[in-house]
């Protein structure tokens, strides 16, 4: 699991490196500082986790300007599904595609 917190820049091969495999990534997708939903798509095609959780996006009420969720989905081109709670069994970790699971907020 990794969690890429509000990083700016798709990463380098040397990080990519350190990371190693990863099977859920907690990825920013909102841009204004961290990275946007285009470099977010980059980022989890370099990474091929099997699970990925978008934050950092806006939702409704919020002042500061992001993106949303819907501009991530439309570009990501990823299989999508919307949770309450996340439980990963090892069965969800054995397939060879990567899904988006949006957790209700």
């Amino acid at each position: 699991m990794a969690h890429l917190s509000i990083i700016s820049n798709i990463l380098a091969d040397e990080q990519l490196e350190k990371l190693g495999d990863v099977d859920v990534l907690l990825v920013p997708i909102g841009g204004n500082g961290a990275l946007d939903y285009k470099k977010a798509s980059e980022t989890i095609f370099q990474i091929e986790p099997k699970i990925v959780i978008p934050m950092y996006y806006k939702i409704s009420g919020q002042k500061i300007n992001l993106a949303t969720i819907d501009d991530f989905l439309k570009h990501s081109g990823l299989k999508s599904e919307t949770a309450d709670k996340l439980k990963i069994t090892r069965k969800d970790l054995q397939t060879e595609d990567t899904k988006i699971i949006i957790l209700s907020i």
